[in-house]
C-alpha cells in the first residue's frame, strides 16, 4: 500500500486574515473564538441481545459561542457596538470569514462583558453569542 500524499502547505489554513463579523461588522479586536460546531450527545441503542453497549449519534447542542477580543472603549468601539446589540436583544448575523476557505454563518443574540485583568496584559472582553441554530458553511467563490 502506497503512503498517502501529505496535505500541501498552500491547503493548510492559518489564522492569518480570519475575520469575525457580528451584525455584518468586523470585530476588529478579535483574538480567538470557540468551535464552529458541537459534539452530539450519544443515544443508548443497546438491546437485550447485545453483548456490548451500542450508541448512536444524537443531537448537537449549541448553547453559546464565544469570541474573545481586546477591550476598546469609546465611540464606534467593538465594546460599544456589542453593548448596543446586547441592549436591543434581537438576533443579528454572525460570521467567520476564512477568506479563500469559505465563510461560516449563523444568527445570534449578543451579550458582552469585560474579563478580569492582570499585570502586564491588555484588557480583554468576551462576546457571548446565543446561537440561532447550526452553523452553515459557504465555499469561497
Amino acid at each position: 500500500m502506497a503512503n498517502p500524499t501529505p496535505l500541501a502547505l498552500d491547503k493548510r489554513l492559518t489564522t492569518i486574515g480570519i475575520c469575525v463579523k457580528i451584525n455584518n461588522e468586523a470585530l476588529l479586536g478579535a483574538t480567538d473564538f470557540g468551535d464552529l460546531g458541537a459534539d452530539p450527545n450519544m443515544l443508548d441503542a443497546t438491546t437485550l441481545l447485545d453483548t456490548v453497549r451500542v450508541q448512536q449519534l444524537g443531537l448537537q447542542e449549541y448553547d453559546s459561542w464565544k469570541v474573545n477580543y481586546i477591550f476598546n472603549a469609546g465611540t464606534g468601539s467593538d465594546y460599544e457596538k456589542l453593548k448596543t446589540l446586547q441592549a436591543a436583544g434581537t438576533a443579528v448575523p454572525v460570521s467567520v470569514d476564512l477568506g479563500a476557505n469559505g465563510v461560516f454563518s449563523n444568527t445570534a443574540t449578543i451579550s458582552t462583558y469585560i474579563t478580569g485583568a492582570a499585570v502586564g496584559e491588555l484588557q480583554s472582553a468576551v462576546c457571548v453569542c446565543a446561537l440561532g441554530g447550526e452553523w452553515t458553511w459557504t465555499a469561497a467563490a
